[in-house]
């Protein structure tokens, strides 16, 4: 080919450098490019929707959001927690509704130090004392329905020993507690202590070393009201069977005494064996 008949081919322009995709995740540290690895976000509105997701799921703003210490007696972490919670500031703030009869002013104080240690809220320790109020009210009411069922168990006990002397006893035993001033707080401490029978003794003892239980007749075994326990009547027919002159008015009808002698005697009689008087 001639050079007037050649044609001048132009070399075709080498084509610009392929640039890379910028990733989103540049300038991320190591930790946050695992993260998002871990996860399997491919873009960031993954990660909006994520967020977007877990703030749903808590349903409360990131100031709102407790994190429990992992340590259970790291005291400093669980303070903060109790805190928020809504614990009192100071076991003094506790608002405790105290019944009348409920917590005394040393047990409130102890309620409160032990509410705030163990971080209860000032509802929750209210109604922690209200509960632990009718649960004592109840276990009072209780203790009182038994004293009174022993008490009557003890007071027909003490009725048949003491027999026809019963009510003058009562009196004697009720004239003692008059004079040293026990009132009926008094007599019912010492009643839970010694129960009614003893303390029943107890006052007719004192009563009749006032000098009040005996008969101007003569009858010393006797109290003053003219009765006599069936042990004291069986002591008082013992000492008349060993009576002389007892014996021979009670025997002979034509004694003077002979009347009298047979009073007295069923009247000790009637008292040492009431069961059987009585029928």
């Amino acid at each position: 080919m001639s050079e007037e008949n050649s044609i001048e081919v132009e070399q075709a322009p080498a084509p610009a450098p392929v640039q890379e995709k910028s990733q989103w995740t540049d300038g991320f540290s190591e930790d946050m490019v695992g993260l998002v690895q871990n996860k399997g976000w491919s873009s960031p509105s993954d990660v909006v929707s994520s967020y977007q997701n877990a703030e749903k799921l808590i349903g409360v703003p990131e100031e709102r959001v407790l994190k429990l210490p992992e340590k259970p007696d790291d005291s400093e972490a669980w303070d903060k927690v109790y805190s928020k919670l809504g614990r009192p500031e100071d076991s003094k703030d506790y608002s405790l509704e105290i019944p009348e009869g409920g917590l005394n002013d040393p047990m409130a104080d102890w309620a409160r130090t032990s509410f705030h240690k163990a971080g209860l809220t000032d509802r929750q320790a209210n109604l922690l004392s209200k509960d632990w109020n009718e649960h004592m009210k109840g276990v009072a009411s209780t203790n009182q329905e038994d004293l009174a069922a022993k008490a009557q168990e003890q007071d027909k006990a003490l009725k048949k020993e003491w027999g026809a002397a019963y009510d003058s006893n009562v009196k004697i035993a009720q004239k003692a507690s008059r004079e040293f001033s026990l009132d009926a707080d008094s007599i019912d401490r010492i009643e839970n202590a010694l129960g009614y029978s003893e303390v029943m003794k107890l006052m007719h003892n004192v009563g009749a070393k006032l000098g009040e239980d005996t008969f101007a007749t003569g009858d010393t075994s006797a109290n003053v009201f003219g009765a006599m326990t069936p042990a004291q009547a069986n002591h008082a027919l013992a000492d008349l069977m060993l009576d002389k002159e007892f014996m021979e008015a009670w025997m002979d009808n034509q004694h003077p005494g002979h009347k009298e002698a047979v009073a007295r005697k069923s009247r000790l009689t009637g008292w040492a064996y009431p069961e059987v008087v009585n029928g």
